[in-house]
């Protein structure tokens, strides 16, 4: 009965419901990634003038009224209740266009213009969340070498028009003081129903295997007048991070970066090098023509439980591979000296994906106009 009723009001919706000039943005976590960039750019370009600016957002209690000087509306995307169901279909049913990155939200009539940016281009498959992307006019890629991976997945037109995020990598200037950005993905959810592997890393990050490498590690960033800052997975259970901030290791989680009024990009794009493993942000480090370490140490158990893109990753990714604390260091000292043995090799990665600097945003903008006029909604 319940489900009828709730059928039936959704019938009544969208019938009553006409297209308006409304956009839905979303982002995991909310207000960030590359929606908060493309929604930045709108705002401050004036790209959508007169149009209502929503947020659907997983954590309604955090909600918020501005964002970069714009007014905006708030929704649940993930409240159950019939009131809040009823709000976000209405929504659903109004928008004009749709942009969004992690939570699908779904077109429900097909003049509505959707465009699901992603939130990188993996070097794990989630294929469950490429399945359920859904129908949409365009799927950010960051260049057409990455369309004969994706192409089997999703069924949209992909279009190579890189990420809004990136737009702030290139400018070419980094921090008085030096230091290394370490961005590890997840391998133990938060969200304890999903995917988790077994934690086999006492301190709860790759590579360094105890207090004594640790300190050994501090040793050396010390000697080479570099820091480096930890930025855990958002994804990440932190119940097994170990490693506290202290003297040149830093954590750059939210609150740091809210604490010297930076965006994770922003706070990148200064930075002197990075560190990461299957985690999406090597492509988009790559812009930087800055060195990368990857750690692969568990790659075989970690393609056994998410899939990867690579039959072999240590091998068809350049960078300067860290499996320990000596291999960690050895890469600080490199870093501190100026010796990037892969750049040339990370160069032909680049070009071979077509990657490359690009006005991300103007071009989605420009591209989301002319859908509009194409399908016959008004700007």
């Amino acid at each position: 009965m319940i489900n009828k009723l709730r059928l039936f009001l959704k019938r009544i919706l969208k019938a009553l419901t006409p297209i308006r000039k409304l956009i839905i943005f979303e982002s995991n976590p909310d207000f960030s990634d590359n929606t908060y960039w493309l929604f930045k750019y709108i705002v401050e370009n004036g790209a959508f003038d007169g149009y209502k600016l929503v947020w659907f957002v997983a954590d309604y209690e955090k909600r918020r009224k501005e964002l970069c000087g714009a007014r905006i509306t708030c929704v649940d995307n993930v409240g159950e209740s019939m009131l809040k169901k009823i709000r976000r279909v209405y929504y659903e049913y109004s928008a004009a266009v749709i942009i969004d990155c992690n939570r699908c939200v779904q077109k429900t009539k097909y003049a509505q213009v959707r465009v699901h940016l992603g939130h990188g281009m993996g070097i794990k498959k989630v294929l469950n969340y490429l399945r359920t992307v859904g129908e949409c006019d365009g799927y950010l890629t960051m260049g057409e070498g990455f369309h004969a991976r994706y192409g089997t997945v999703i069924s949209s037109p992909l279009i190579p028009l890189g990420f809004p995020r990136n737009e702030v990598l290139v400018g070419g200037k980094t921090a008085p003081e030096r230091y290394i950005v370490w961005m590890p993905t997840f391998r133990q959810h938060n969200i304890k129903k999903e995917v988790r592997m077994e934690n086999k890393f006492p301190l709860g990050v790759p590579a360094i295997k105890s207090q004594s490498e640790l300190e050994t590690l501090k040793k050396c960033l010390n000697e080479c007048g570099i820091k480096l800052f930890i930025r855990p997975h958002p994804a990440q259970d932190l119940s097994v991070f170990k490693v506290e901030g202290d003297g040149n290791i830093g954590i750059a989680d939210d609150a740091y970066l809210s604490s010297v009024g930076m965006n994770l990009y922003e706070f990148l794009s200064l930075s002197s090098a990075l560190i990461t493993d299957y985690s999406s942000v090597y492509y988009d480090y790559l812009l930087t023509e800055r060195p990368i370490g990857l750690n692969f140490e568990d790659a075989e158990e970690y393609g056994a439980e998410w899939g990867l893109w690579y039959d072999d990753v240590r091998k068809s990714l350049p960078g300067h591979l860290i499996d320990n604390c000596d291999e960690m260091t050895d890469f600080i000292r490199k870093v501190a000296s100026g010796d990037d043995e892969y750049l040339e090799k990370r160069r032909a990665l680049t070009a071979a994906y077509g990657i490359e600097a690009r006005e991300s945003s103007k071009l989605i903008v420009d591209f989301i106009k002319d859908k509009l006029a194409s399908n016959g909604v008004t700007k």
